[in-house]
């Protein structure tokens, strides 16, 4: 009999913990896996809302950066077209002043031909380019049109020298030459033709723009009176 209650009892307690216990204890264990579960899903979305994040960030960086090098190129192709631009007006100013300079000079010859006949100079004859290189150092290289004549007969001093230069520097290249020369013919003539060293002595190289003449004669005003029209 005491055995039979025992057995009893605890076929009981099985059936109480079956029906009662074990289903509280496998809702609470279910409860807890849908925790770890939620909080899994929470982490992956909150990780995937930063990543979203990031790559809008980077993606707008990129475009701004972008459109920074588009308006650097921009801004630097403008300012290389705007500096060959003035370089170019530069240029072509310069060559439109030096043609200005020149319009109103006639043929080099032209006008030696009108001096010859003011000044009522002798028979002449004419230096070349290389003489006036070899003994002068004036190079004509540097001229659009130039004459160089001299009396070609001694002692005479008459010289008649006119330089139509390229550009400054080579008008002052040819002044140079020519006052080497002048200076030569003084010291020739100085004991040897005084009347001809006087006359050289009135004279003087003469530079306008890049226009330079050297004229020695008698009538020296007469001269310069036919280049001064110009």
């Amino acid at each position: 009999m005491g055995q039979s209650v025992k057995n009893l009892c605890m076929v009981l307690q099985s059936i109480i913990f079956t029906g009662f216990v074990k289903p509280e204890y496998e809702i609470r264990k279910k409860e807890k896996t849908m925790r770890k579960i939620n909080l899994i899903k929470g982490t992956k979305i909150i990780t995937l809302a930063i990543c979203m994040g990031a790559a809008l960030a980077l993606a707008g960086c990129g475009s701004e950066n972008q459109e920074n090098e588009t308006t650097t190129a921009a801004e630097t192709t403008t300012e290389e077209t705007t500096t060959v631009s003035e370089t170019t007006e530069a240029r072509t100013e310069a060559i439109e002043t030096t043609e200005e300079k020149s319009q109103g000079l006639p043929a080099m010859a032209d006008l030696y031909d009108e001096i010859v006949a003011a000044a009522g100079l002798g028979s002449m004859y004419q230096v070349d380019g290389e003489d006036l290189l070899d003994s002068y150092g004036i190079d004509v290289s540097g001229c659009t049109d130039y004459v160089f004549y001299q009396a070609d007969t001694a002692p005479s001093a008459d010289t008649v020298a006119l330089f139509n230069c390229k550009d400054s520097a080579s008008a002052e290249s040819i002044a140079e030459g020519l006052q080497i020369f002048l200076d030569n013919l003084m010291v020739t003539n100085e004991g040897y033709a005084p009347e001809e060293y006087a006359k050289a002595s009135k004279a003087s190289v003469e530079t306008k723009d890049n226009f330079v003449y050297l004229i020695v004669c008698d009538k020296l005003s007469a001269a310069e009176e036919v280049v001064e029209q110009y």
